[in-house]
C-alpha cells in the first residue's frame, strides 16, 4: 500500500497533497484487486484531487471561488447583511 501512495503522490499536483488528511482511510478508487488507481495518468480521481485539493489548501481559495462565481453570474451570499 505504501508504494501505491508514493505512486499517487507522484501523479498529484504537490499543493493538493495536504488536502488528504489520512491517506489510509481516504475513499480511493480501487480495482478488483484493491489497488489504488489514482496513480494513472488519466485518473478522474487524481484530477479531482489536483483541482479541489489545491483549492482547499490555497490561501486564495475564496478569491478564486468568488472570481468563478462572478464569471458565471452568481453572487456570493454575504452573511449578516
Amino acid at each position: 500500500m505504501i508504494a501505491d501512495f508514493e505512486a499517487v503522490r507522484e501523479n498529484l499536483f504537490p499543493a493538493s497533497h495536504e488536502a488528504i488528511e489520512d491517506w489510509e482511510v481516504f475513499p480511493w478508487h480501487c480495482d478488483r484487486t484493491n489497488r489504488i488507481q489514482a496513480h494513472k495518468a488519466h485518473s478522474s480521481q487524481a484530477i479531482a484531487i489536483d483541482v479541489f485539493g489545491t483549492l482547499k489548501m490555497s490561501r486564495d481559495r475564496d478569491r478564486v471561488f468568488d472570481a468563478i462565481a462572478e464569471s458565471v453570474g452568481v453572487r456570493r451570499a454575504v452573511h449578516g447583511r
